[in-house]
């Protein structure tokens, strides 16, 4: 059981919130510039942090993890005047004059619930983007990562004292269990399958609305038609080996053509020696985030092996898990159903699959449990790319290169068993926001047209309800215009159609006209404003 009181945390966040000062574009601002003024004046501790629980180099931490952070904060800072705009829409015609707009408002209360292989960039990256939406935050580090989860909790009481904007939960299973038996106004959660069920169905209790940023095995698939291939082998082996493995989209496996498995096999070894030499272990090469980690890769690779798996670098023998420690392992011919290629490896492993041709490599593909978060391929040749983006779904997914869209100005998130719902750059304001539908429509009897939607629809001769059903087929949406004198003068075409087809005869003969050339022009003028 925790002793963690949930009410306690939250009720000066949702006093904060309630109060309506997070509303403002001033306010959200300033929390922004205190984020950033927090990430940089600390990056040092942060960086200690970060190596002592995963051994990272100040510069992989730097580049992973803190100007990750950063770049969160400066997009927010040049966007959000513009992001905070209600967007204009189109609105019926049947309806003019009206007025339609989209309003990006605030959740209120949210959760992050971040994991331990990136644990400063996806604790304060989805923090920076509750805070832009005009948010509340609180933050859950993993407790995996103890100096990093206890640097956080430290330097955020320190940046934004009181808890009202930002607060840290520390802890593991009972306290994420007692803060997912509260409602929130949106749960982020970044992590395995197996945990991210359990964070939806306790959000299904309360009806709170979350998003999961899970995993899966991501293949390469390499055809024979290579790029270069030196260039190749270093971005597959630096995806598979920055953070030890220990990411979320890295390269899980490949799908060589026949024709190339032994040069692409070689150059990715070759590589690999080339960025840590012959023995990792004594270079800067990352650790595994724990023992009990590190011990499950281990026994992948020995699983491997004696089912007579050919290991082409690292092995068994070159590992340490009592000391976090798994080298960086290239395997061919891995025994069917072994766990290399049966489960999320999330460690410097590479499992390399050769295939006859581009169908047999999409059919393995599609054969492995789940959707991948990323597929990347390799090709020279764009029609062969087409034909596996459109046999293999993903998340998200890249032509010669792996890992980089996490970084780019694109929506960031896995499809089916690898999650749901986005994150980065605007789609992160989408996902921290709520779009809210709001029209505005002049309430005076000139826009009633005769009250033909009202019932009784028998008014005028038995025609009132036919004339309204004719308005809803002829008039086409009105496109977003400058001026509501415009929309004023829309308007009254509609009245037109209601004096044609209820007036005296002579208004309606003389006005049939003029009405099938006005729709004709809107129609046409939307038609060119969409």
């Amino acid at each position: 059981m925790s002793g963690l009181n949930v009410p306690e945390v939250v009720s000066p966040m949702r006093a904060q919130f309630d109060s309506g000062r997070t509303r403002s574009y001033t306010w959200r601002v300033e929390a922004l510039k205190q984020a950033k003024k927090m990430v940089t004046e600390r990056s040092d501790q942060l960086a200690a942090a970060l190596a002592s629980d995963l051994g990272k180099t100040t510069e992989e931490a730097t580049i992973t993890e803190m100007s990750v952070v950063l770049h969160e904060i400066d997009e927010a800072l040049a966007n959000l005047k513009e992001w905070m705009k209600p967007v204009q829409r189109p609105s019926p015609g049947v309806a003019m004059p009206c007025y339609s707009e989209v309003r990006q408002e605030p959740r209120g209360v949210v959760l992050v619930i971040s994991p331990f292989n990136y644990p400063v960039s996806l604790a304060l990256g989805p923090m920076v983007s509750a805070i832009t939406g005009g948010n509340v935050c609180v933050i859950k580090p993993s407790e995996l990562c103890p100096s990093v989860s206890s640097c956080i909790k430290r330097i955020v009481g320190e940046y934004f004292p009181g808890g009202g904007t930002i607060s840290v939960v520390e802890g593991g299973i009972p306290e994420n269990t007692a803060l997912m038996a509260q409602p929130w106004d949106l749960v982020f959660f970044t992590g395995s399958g197996r945990v991210g069920k359990i964070i939806a169905r306790a959000a299904a209790d309360t009806l709170t609305p979350v998003v999961l940023e899970l995993g899966g095995k991501s293949p390469v698939v390499v055809d024979k038609d290579l790029p270069d291939l030196t260039t190749m082998a270093n971005r597959i082996a630096w995806g598979k080996t920055i953070n030890a493995g220990q990411t979320c989209v890295a390269p899980d496996y490949m799908v060589c053509h026949k024709d190339q498995v032994e040069n692409v096999s070689k150059a990715i070894v070759s590589r690999l020696d080339f960025m840590f030499g012959k023995d990792p272990s004594q270079s800067d090469f990352s650790r595994i985030v724990s023992t009990q980690h590190a011990q499950r890769l281990y026994d992948m690779i020995v699983e491997a092996e004696k089912g007579g798996a050919q290991v082409l670098c690292g092995g068994s023998a070159k590992c340490d898990p009592t000391n976090k420690y798994i080298a960086p392992t290239v395997i061919a011919k891995a025994p069917k159903g072994s766990r290399v290629l049966t489960e999320e490896i999330f460690g410097p492993i590479l499992v390399i699959r050769e295939v006859d041709d581009m169908s047999q490599a999409i059919q393995t593909v599609n054969d492995m449990e789940g959707t991948p978060l990323a597929i990347y391929i390799f090709t020279s040749n764009k029609a062969v790319c087409d034909k596996v983006l459109d046999r293999c779904p993903s998340g998200g997914a890249i032509r010669n290169d792996v890992l980089l869209h996490f970084a780019a100005n694109l929506p960031f998130g896995g499809l089916g068993t690898s999650g749901y719902g986005n994150a980065h750059s605007d789609w992160s304001w989408r996902t921290f926001t709520h779009e809210r539908a709001f029209m505005f429509k002049p309430c005076h009897p000139a826009f009633e047209f005769g009250d033909i939607r009202y019932a009784p629809y028998a008014k005028y001769g038995g025609n009132s309800g036919k004339a309204f059903i004719a308005l809803i087929k002829l008039l086409p949406n009105i496109p977003v215009l400058n001026t509501r004198l415009i929309w004023t003068s829309i308007g009254m075409v509609g009245l037109g159609y209601g004096m044609a087809a209820f007036g005296p005869a002579g208004v309606r003969t003389g006005l049939a006209d003029l009405i099938d050339s006005a729709s004709g022009v809107l129609r046409s003028v939307a038609a060119g404003l969409r």
